[in-house]
């Protein structure tokens, strides 16, 4: 592989790992104002809000990181593991485009 292939792998993951970052991110935040609402639900005694948040809402948030994380960690192997070509295939599935530049600049 040479020193721009090197470069454009590595853009490449960064990419996708500064989004699966994000991603987390969203959802912790999200876990975070759930848990608050359900707080807030107990203290006001809403008991069918409470159910509505704490069995179905924040559950599902939870599937959701849990399922990012596992991607997340799936994504920084296969970033170890392929050719260039095949990382800007598998992202071009998902709709990312990597702008291709060939100077000798990362």
């Amino acid at each position: 592989m040479t020193g721009w292939q090197e470069c454009r792998k590595f853009k490449t993951g960064y990419v996708v790992i500064k989004q699966a970052i994000s991603r987390v991110r969203r959802l912790k935040q999200e876990i975070e104002e759930t848990r608050q609402e359900i707080e807030r639900a107990e203290r006001e005694y809403d008991l069918e809000r409470l159910a509505q948040l704490k069995y179905g809402r924040y559950l599902y948030v939870l599937e959701r990181l849990v399922k990012s994380m596992g991607a997340f960690d799936k994504t920084l192997e296969f970033i170890k593991n392929c050719s260039i070509e095949e990382l800007t295939k598998e992202l071009s599935r998902y709709g990312i485009e990597f702008e291709e530049k060939r100077n000798s600049d990362c």
